[in-house]
């Protein structure tokens, strides 16, 4: 109980990128399992050993899920398609 009380003390702040984050949680959530299936269809049969495949796949799949939510804030009708407060 000690740990959560210190925790809900000192955790609650506001921060810029804490609202821009909070805003990416949804869309990066719903598009990087996608992502993960599309580069892990190509990085499967590749002889390597299970952490470098695991490199391989998570290396680009992060950053284009980011990309991809950087796509979708700009857009008006997909911030709505992917439940995003519509500006």
């Amino acid at each position: 109980m000690f740990f959560t009380a210190l925790a809900a003390s000192k955790l609650n702040f506001s921060h810029k990128y804490l609202q821009t984050a909070n805003q990416a949680v949804l869309p990066v959530y719903i598009l990087h399992q996608s992502v993960i299936v599309v580069f892990g269809y190509f990085i499967i049969n590749i002889s390597a050993s299970p952490g470098m495949k695991f490199l391989m796949l998570a290396a680009p799949a992060i950053p284009f899920s980011l990309l991809l939510f950087l796509v979708i804030r700009k857009s008006t009708v997909l911030r709505f398609v992917f439940g995003m407060k519509v500006k």
